[in-house]
């Protein structure tokens, strides 16, 4: 014969409060660890950025090795790809092109005003998709930039 629960027994179960508690919880750790692996994937595509812009880099040089001359545009050679933010790269071909007069050719300059690249000058617009020649210019800052004849590959903001 089974007896029943007497009134002064307690049921085994949670409480609201102990519910709300694990919640509250879980929503601090999930606000701690949510930024923290964002900022950790844009970190892996910036790493990836520049390795994608070194094998780049090699193509176009490869390119002017076999045919005399850099080339007009990326995608004369195949290179029509996007970065990781899905934004086409940005090209500008500088060597053997007039700085001024007719038929100039304007290469990006740094915080100086000096030219990037004597040869040309690749960047992706980064992760705001803006960009503008200048690097002073606060649409260039997160680029991620060639420079120095590919002597640096890196943000804007850091060159």
């Amino acid at each position: 014969m089974q007896s029943e629960p007497q009134k002064n027994e307690r049921q085994q179960g949670f409480t609201l409060i102990e519910l709300l508690l694990v919640i509250a919880i879980l929503a601090t750790l999930a606000a701690i660890s949510v930024p923290i692996y964002s900022t950790y994937i844009q970190n892996i595509r910036i790493k990836l950025l520049h390795q994608t812009l070194r094998n780049m880099e090699q193509t176009i040089l490869l390119y002017e090795q076999e045919h005399g001359q850099l080339p007009e545009t990326l995608e004369e050679i195949g290179l029509n790809l996007l970065d990781p933010w899905g934004n086409p790269f940005q090209y500008i071909s500088i060597r053997g092109k007039p700085l001024t007069g007719k038929g100039k050719v304007t290469p990006r300059k740094d915080k100086s005003l000096h030219p990037l690249n004597s040869d040309f000058d690749l960047w992706s617009m980064g992760p705001d998709g803006k960009t503008a020649l200048p690097l002073t210019a606060k649409a260039s800052h997160d680029d991620i930039i060639r420079a120095g004849d590919g002597s640096f590959i890196g943000t804007a903001e850091d060159y």
